[in-house]
C-alpha cells in the first residue's frame, strides 16, 4: 500500500511538471505568433551579460610603480622625479600596471581623486572622465604604463595633498587602489 502511494505521488508530480511545460510552450507560441503582446518593464539587459554564478576570476592586477615627476615625455620617461611641487606647477605622475590577459585582451580603467590637506576632494576624475585602455596581447600578463597630470592653482593652500588612484580591469572584475602624497608649496 505504501509503495502504491509513493508511486502515485511520483506520477502526480511528473504530470504536474509536464502540464507546466506544455502551458509554458503554448504561452511562448502565442507570444511568438503575436496573439499575445508583452510589455517590457524596467531596463533591458541581455541575458548573456548576466553572471549566473558569480565566480572570482583568476588573474592579477597590480600597481608595480608610481612616481610624481616634473614632466613625463612622449616615451613615458619620468624626467626629474619629485615629491614637492610649487603651487601653480603642473604635477605629472606616471605608473605601471601589471594585468593578466583574458582571451588575449586587456582592458584597464584609470580614475583618481586629489584631496587637500584637510582630506576634502578638490579634483575627482571619476567614471565619467576616466582614462580607458583596451589592447590585445598574446602574453599571460601585460605591463601597461600610464601618464597623467593635474594643474595646481596658486589659490590652493600649502601642504601635503593625497592622490588616490583607482584602477579597474572589468574583464577580470579586479580593482586596485593606491594613495601617494605630494607636497605643494609657495615659491
Amino acid at each position: 500500500m505504501a509503495a502504491h502511494k509513493k508511486a502515485s505521488l511520483g506520477v502526480e508530480v511528473l504530470l504536474m511538471l509536464i502540464l507546466v511545460v506544455m502551458i509554458s510552450a503554448v504561452i511562448l507560441f502565442l507570444i511568438k505568433s503575436g496573439m499575445i503582446s508583452v510589455k517590457a518593464s524596467g531596463s533591458e539587459e541581455p541575458i548573456l551579460n548576466t553572471e549566473f554564478i558569480p565566480l572570482e576570476r583568476e588573474g592579477v592586477l597590480t600597481l608595480t610603480s608610481f612616481s610624481f615627476c616634473r614632466y613625463v615625455d612622449s616615451n613615458y620617461r619620468c624626467l626629474q622625479p619629485l615629491e614637492r611641487f610649487p603651487l601653480g606647477a603642473d604635477v605629472y605622475f606616471i605608473f605601471t600596471v601589471e594585468s593578466s590577459t583574458e582571451n588575449e585582451k586587456v582592458i584597464l580603467i584609470e580614475n583618481y581623486k586629489l584631496k587637500n590637506p584637510q582630506g576634502i576632494v578638490i579634483l575627482d576624475v571619476d567614471a565619467r572622465n576616466d582614462f580607458y585602455v583596451e589592447s590585445t596581447s598574446e602574453k599571460k600578463n601585460e605591463e601597461i604604463t600610464f601618464k597623467d597630470y593635474f594643474i595646481t592653482d596658486l589659490s590652493l593652500e600649502e601642504g601635503v595633498y593625497t592622490l588616490e588612484l583607482h584602477l579597474e580591469n572589468p574583464i577580470l572584475a579586479k580593482n586596485v587602489k593606491a594613495t601617494k602624497k605630494v607636497e605643494l608649496f609657495r615659491k
